[in-house]
């Protein structure tokens, strides 16, 4: 099996590449926007765009759903999730590993809410995995499917202690110690993320919205780690939780689901 190579700095992600090559192979000579590395990566924004209405007056343009800050976050959010569990599961498929993980369940996924996503900054991966995050949450419509993966990832925790073998050459050892905030921190530097990058150009996803996830990307421990007021956090939890009256997630987009339709494992 290939070597875990836990002394890369992005570990378990792996130390960037030269973006220029990929980026050259992937683009369509008849597009009629060229997109070049430095384009994507030097960020220029407009903060405010506006248009005339047939009044003659100035207003300023309303933001696609899209563009909006929380939903790109939560694209990155669900984005990072998706890539550490397929990597984690990958290298346990090559070391003989019986079981694998699932996604972090919905109620943890769909909130991008900044004191909810601060709470768990300093969790272990570990401790994010154990966790049952539907406790207290009687309403909560999707209770049975995300208290289910809660107990698979918990279950996989377990049989990996039990199997120390596999635990160590699939670097899920190293891996479970290590702090939620510091694993996002390494995936930002990494090739994965510089990967994801490419992906939204493939895409044909528009140069603004491309330099706009990455500005969010660049921001998004800053913004869910400025909290200073840890004590409150306990009390105020249950307020920042995206669940309706229903029981239903009142803002998760398309993105997360069409994450969790295309699951590897």
């Amino acid at each position: 099996m290939n070597k875990i190579h836990k002394d890369d700095k992005c570990f378990p992600f792996e130390s960037t590449t030269d973006a220029s090559s990929i980026l050259n192979k992937e683009s369509n000579e008849e597009d009629e926007e060229k997109i070049s590395t430095n384009d994507i990566f030097n960020i220029k924004f407009k903060t405010k765009k506006y248009y005339v209405d047939n009044k003659g007056k100035k207003r300023k343009e309303r933001k696609k759903r899209k563009y909006k800050t929380d939903n790109i976050r939560k694209k990155i959010k669900v984005k990072f999730h998706k890539t550490l569990k397929n990597i984690i599961n990958n290298n346990l498929k090559r070391a003989g590993s019986k079981k694998f993980f699932k996604f972090l369940p919905n109620i943890f996924m769909g909130n991008i809410s900044q004191k909810f996503n601060f709470k768990y900054l300093n969790y272990t991966y570990e401790e994010l995995l154990t966790t049952d995050f539907t406790l207290n949450y009687k309403s909560y419509r999707n209770k049975t499917i995300d208290y289910k993966i809660y107990l698979n990832n918990k279950k996989t925790v377990e049989y990996l202690k039990q199997n120390e073998t596999i635990s160590i050459n699939s670097g899920f050892s190293f891996i479970k110690s290590m702090k939620y905030k510091d694993l996002i921190n390494a995936y930002f530097s990494s090739k994965q993320y510089e990967y994801s990058i490419l992906e939204l150009k493939i895409k044909k996803e528009n140069l603004n919205y491309i330099q706009n996830y990455i500005k969010q990307s660049k921001e998004y421990l800053n913004y869910f780690g400025n909290i200073q007021k840890a004590e409150e956090i306990n009390k105020e939890i249950d307020n920042y939780f995206l669940i309706d009256s229903s029981g239903n997630f009142s803002k998760l987009s398309n993105d997360y689901d069409i994450f969790m339709n295309n699951d590897n494992f």
